[in-house]
């Protein structure tokens, strides 16, 4: 699948991108609202994490142009909130948002995100095929995704991309 991830933070943009290609996933990147509807308009991602405290245009205005465009109304929008934004939520639903996520956030909110707008036509596998595939990380071990996102989550509050980067890059 290929994600749009348009966030101002390089803190953010660095743990989902780590994430989702680990996960198989093409990511985009957008730092402002312009740019996150020029990519969004020019690649059609399958899917959009959207900050909505963008410049130029903010999340709501980008979300709404989305929603109004024939060829991309239909891709999931996943909005990013501060914390002091949560009131923002209902007004951000009526627009077309399919969910929310507050920041700071544990990445594994992103898989969340991802698993239950983007891959839910997959079906579960079989016990065969489960145990076949219990010993390779990455392939139906979920703990080692969530002991990841554990060492990469203190990060997030601290905003230290650095150390972010250098976690993931000795973790694979």
């Amino acid at each position: 699948h290929k994600i749009l991830v348009a966030d101002d933070s390089p803190t953010v943009r660095n743990v989902t991108e780590s994430l989702l290609r680990k996960h198989g996933h093409a990511v985009l990147f957008a730092d402002d609202g312009a740019k996150a509807l020029e990519v969004a308009i020019a690649e059609k991602p399958d899917l959009i994490f959207l900050d909505n405290s963008l410049s130029v245009l903010n999340g709501g205005q980008v979300l709404k142009e989305l929603k109004q465009n024939k060829s991309l109304k239909d891709i999931p929008v996943v909005m990013l909130l501060s914390r002091d934004e949560p009131d923002k939520e209902q007004r951000l639903k009526q627009i077309g948002a399919d969910a929310f996520i507050t920041k700071p956030f544990n990445p594994g909110e992103i898989l969340d995100h991802v698993g239950r707008l983007l891959e839910k036509e997959r079906t579960f596998p079989s016990q065969d095929e489960q145990k076949a595939t219990k010993d390779f990380p990455g392939r139906g071990d979920d703990e080692g995704d969530e002991k990841e996102a554990e060492k990469i989550a203190p990060h997030i509050h601290k905003g230290k991309s650095e150390d972010i980067l250098d976690i993931v890059e000795t973790s694979d």
